[in-house]
This record gives structure tokens, C-alpha cells and sequence, in this order.
């Protein structure tokens, strides 16, 4: 978990939700170092989505739910209350979003056939995060985990040669943390999944479409395969969530 506490120079209530959250973490023997971070620019607000003073991130993610696409504020902030509106989060706030961080959460990957960018991305992920999430993948027209991928993930120590593609019915009634869609939005129609709570998209070009010798495919599945995960360690190496 990877806690970030920002706020803005002479803000009344950066000390009062300082004191609040470490208070929070001791009760619930969390020994979480919170990266304190000073927001002295429109920039900053901008790269750090800052939504003004005191903001909360936990794993990227502000403790506000429904906040995570408003535009960064450079100033103070306000919070919604059962009592009206403060200048500190509520307790309940705070608590909630750190036992939902705590849950391992769901990850559902998604393009059209389920055979082979969402099962790389599924293999990948597994590979280097499956100790903190759960990892599934799907399509809307499933057909069969193509060979080249298994090919190619086998070439970096990745056995996906079980796997076997799943059609995105067979998840209704399950809710995932994060759906993810990683279809080349420039050739598809993405697939949309209704059960996520929140949604990313990183398009990929799908190497199965390649033509050409043998080599040529395989190089281009080597190709999608490093692009996928070169963006996933960058988006999520550090536990942190850039969205």
C-alpha cells in the first residue's frame, strides 16, 4: 500500500488530517510510510491530480470516491460530511479507503477474442503482480489462445498454455476492481464490461492481424508482448496506480 498525503502551504487543516490518518494507520497496526508531499505549482497539482488541501492518495487512488476524474485544484478543499461539509476527511473516509485498499483486488483484462493481448496482459500480470491482485481476462467473441502467445510467453518463463479463452459472460454477477481494455481502439470496438468500478484503456495492435513468414509474426507477438509489459511496470511497479 502506498500512502500520499499533499496539501497546499498555510492550509488550516493539513496538521488536523496529518495527525487524523497517522492516528488511523497506528489503530490499525499499518506501518505504511506516508510520502508527504508539498504542492507549490499548478504543474504539480496537475501531475500529482491534486484536488486541493489536504488530499489523501492511497495507491494513487484519492479516498474521495467519485473523485478520481475532477480537474487538480491549486488551493484549499472541502469534503462532504454526514453534517454538511469540513475541511477535513471524515474518519469513515479514510478507513474505508485503506480496508478496500487491503482486499486483494480484481483485474479484469478485455479485448475481442480473449486469445491474445488480454491473455499476454493476464500472463504478465499474474507474473508480476499476483501476489497483490487477482487476475482475469475475457472477450466478447472468444475463440482460441492463439499459439504465437504461448509461443512467446513460454520464450520469458510464462506458462499460459493452460489457459483457454473465456467469453466476458461468464464474470457477470463479479465486480472488479479495475476493467481493462487493451484493444487497438483505432481498428475495434472495445468490449465494455458493466461490473467494474473503475475502467482503463491502453490500446495495443494485435499481432495475430500480422502477415508475413513465421519470423515476422513471431517477432511482432515479441513485439506487443514487451509493449504490454514495458506499460504495466510503468503503470503499476511502484504499487501505485497512475491513471
Amino acid at each position: 500500500m502506498k500512502i500520499r498525503f499533499l496539501y497546499f502551504k498555510d492550509c488550516p487543516h493539513t496538521k488536523p488530517t496529518l495527525n487524523l490518518l497517522k492516528k488511523i494507520l497506528k489503530e490499525k497496526e499499518i506501518e505504511e510510510k506516508i510520502k508527504i508531499i508539498e504542492i507549490e505549482s499548478e504543474e504539480e497539482a496537475r501531475k500529482y491530480r491534486f484536488l486541493g488541501s489536504p488530499t489523501i492518495q492511497i495507491n494513487g487512488w484519492d479516498i474521495e470516491k467519485g473523485r478520481g476524474k475532477n480537474l487538480h485544484v491549486f488551493g484549499c478543499r472541502v469534503y462532504k460530511t454526514e453534517d454538511g461539509y469540513s475541511g477535513v476527511p471524515p474518519t469513515e473516509m479514510i478507513i474505508k479507503a485503506i480496508e478496500e485498499t487491503q482486499k486483494k483486488q480484481k483485474f479484469l483484462f478485455l479485448c475481442t477474442h480473449n486469445s491474445t493481448r488480454s491473455q499476454m496482459a493476464e500472463g504478465l500480470f499474474k507474473s508480476l503482480y499476483g501476489d497483490r491482485y487477482e487476475v482475469y481476462s475475457a472477450g466478447t467473441k472468444p475463440l482460441r489462445v492463439n499459439p504465437y502467445a504461448i509461443k512467446v510467453m513460454a520464450e520469458i518463463g510464462i506458462n499460459i498454455s493452460s489457459h483457454y479463452s473465456k467469453s466476458f459472460e461468464e464474470f457477470y454477477g463479479m465486480e472488479f476492481d479495475y476493467v481493462i481494455t487493451v484493444c487497438d481502439n483505432v481498428k475495434e470496438t472495445c468490449p465494455f464490461f458493466p461490473n467494474g468500478k473503475r475502467y482503463l484503456h491502453k490500446g495495443f495492435k494485435d499481432p495475430s492481424k500480422t502477415q508475413g513468414k513465421e519470423e515476422e509474426v513471431i517477432r511482432e507477438f515479441r513485439k506487443v508482448r514487451d509493449e504490454i509489459k514495458k506499460w504495466m511496470e510503468e503503470m503499476f511497479g511502484e504499487g501505485v496506480i497512475k491513471s
